[in-house]
């Protein structure tokens, strides 16, 4: 496969396991090179190595958009002053008991298993936390988010340090 060449939705139906959606994400910025067997492994390693690291955003997203949403979150839940410190601090809280969660689940099911486990778990609160109809939703939700966070603070670290050549660990 020459480098520079687009391949297009039909021709990338041999791929099964991919969706549309992911293929133009792939044509778009021309990361089929990196599906070429013959194609330099560090440059893949990289590459998975960044896609994993992007879980450690999460933890700064999710503790400084609260900020912003305080304002629109008051009137709509009526939110006391005791209330929004559960609100903003339960993500904080999440994150510091999912280190100890993902440290005996990661030896049993693998970095990589915890990772996707992690970000479904992220899923999971970020629509909890969209569609919460009361304030416990609302912090049981932004729990759940810092939960896959502190997973993934402690796990993504490890999973790239495994994932790199042992030549340049």
């Amino acid at each position: 496969m020459v480098e520079n060449q687009k391949i297009s939705l039909v021709k990338a139906s041999k791929f099964k396991c991919m969706n549309q959606a992911f293929v133009i994400l792939l044509n778009k910025y021309n990361l089929w090179k990196f599906l070429n067997p013959n194609y330099n492994v560090q440059n893949l390693t990289t590459l998975i190595a960044a896609i994993a690291a992007t879980g450690g955003l999460l933890f700064g997203f999710d503790t400084g958009i609260i900020n912003v949403a305080l304002p629109t979150l008051r009137p709509a839940f009526n939110l006391t002053p005791d209330l929004e410190s559960w609100v903003v601090s339960a993500v904080l809280a999440g994150g510091m008991v999912g280190p100890f969660v993902s440290g005996p689940l990661t030896d049993r099911l693998g970095r990589k298993k915890i990772t996707i486990i992690a970000s479904l778990v992220f899923v999971l609160g970020s629509i909890i936390v969209a569609v919460a109809p009361t304030v416990t939703f609302l912090i049981a939700g932004r729990l759940m988010l810092g939960l896959a966070i502190g997973i993934v603070a402690s796990t993504v670290p490890l999973y790239i340090a495994e994932l790199a050549p042992k030549e340049s660990r």
